[in-house]
């Protein structure tokens, strides 16, 4: 064979092999060699995830070895505000590495000027594109202001830690969504091989970015916190496909007026998490561990990446 003719063979495979590449990459396809290396070993002790059971809202409260971070504060009614109040207590919180206000709803700011002026915060994490004048932002912003504490706009690619807890921010990737909770900060934590989405309220516009910006690898989790306390307007397919979580957390309160969650999202979950779907409407206050590589409810394994 002649040697320009092996040269034309060569120039039209190599041809083949980038423009197989370039279709793969616009697909999403996640080579082995662009994998981000996530999660290992830890050394330190459990991380403990508490959903707060405040009713018809948001309060997350995440205990690493190393220090406490809060996500949103419930609303504003008294029994929310107690029931936070009463569980900090309990579980013995007196400061916060960070607390993350994911939008400016008032069903997850409500309690928020009570955290700020009672408890120690060194950073807030939130959307600064978020703002409101409504009477509870002014709070909330007062209170933070009072506190002291160092307010960090949610930029997605940034990633802070708490010891050896990571977590990343992933949205809002825009900043001018017509639905306030599109500007939902959403998080991924990574705690050894553990790893859990917090979404805030996030919605199909946020849901449709984070699916066009990322890979299967950056947003699969084990732990899914449903976005929106189950409503029909989020968790949607083409984002559940790339999470697969194999547990989920719904935070709503019990026969709230909306119906969350709603039938239609319960039955998207139940093809990826069956019977592992935990709702604070049925069980009031819920509570998760894991070692970095067993993720627990009490006595029941939920997760197992240990491989044994």
């Amino acid at each position: 064979m002649k040697k320009s003719t092996v040269m034309l063979i060569f120039m039209c495979i190599l041809c083949v092999l980038c423009i197989a590449y370039f279709v793969a990459q616009a697909l999403g396809v996640v080579f082995p060699w662009q994998e981000q290396k996530r999660g290992g070993e830890v050394s330190g002790g459990d991380l403990e995830i508490h959903m707060i059971d405040v009713g018809q809202g948001d309060c997350i409260l995440i205990k690493a070895p190393e220090g406490n971070m809060l996500i949103d504060a419930g609303d504003k009614s008294n029994a929310a505000q107690v029931a936070i109040q009463t569980y900090l207590e309990d579980a013995d919180v007196k400061d916060f590495e960070y607390v993350v206000f994911t939008h400016s709803d008032a069903d997850h700011i409500g309690a928020a000027d009570y955290v700020m002026e009672n408890y120690q915060v060194d950073n807030v994490i939130m959307t600064v594109a978020d703002e409101r004048t409504t009477v509870v932002y002014k709070e909330m912003m007062t209170a933070i202001e009072e506190n002291g504490a160092k307010i960090i706009d949610a930029e997605p690619g940034n990633t802070y830690s708490i010891g050896e807890m990571e977590f990343e921010i992933l949205a809002p990737i825009g900043d001018k969504y017509s639905d306030v909770n599109d500007y939902s900060v959403v998080l991924r934590i990574d705690y050894g091989e553990s790893s859990f989405l917090m979404t805030g309220d996030a919605e199909k516009d946020s849901e449709k970015e984070m699916v066009a910006k990322y890979s299967a690898s950056d947003l699969d989790c084990d732990v899914l916190k449903a976005g929106h306390h189950g409503s029909r307007t989020s968790s949607s397919e083409a984002l559940l496909g790339l999470v697969t979580p194999e547990v989920v957390l719904i935070s709503c309160g019990e026969g709230n007026k909306y119906g969350h969650p709603h039938s239609e999202v319960l039955d998207r979950f139940v093809k990826y998490a069956n019977q592992q779907i935990f709702r604070t409407d049925e069980l009031g206050d819920i509570v998760i561990t894991t070692d970095g590589e067993i993720i627990r409810k009490g006595d029941l394994i939920l997760v197992d990446e240990s491989g044994n």
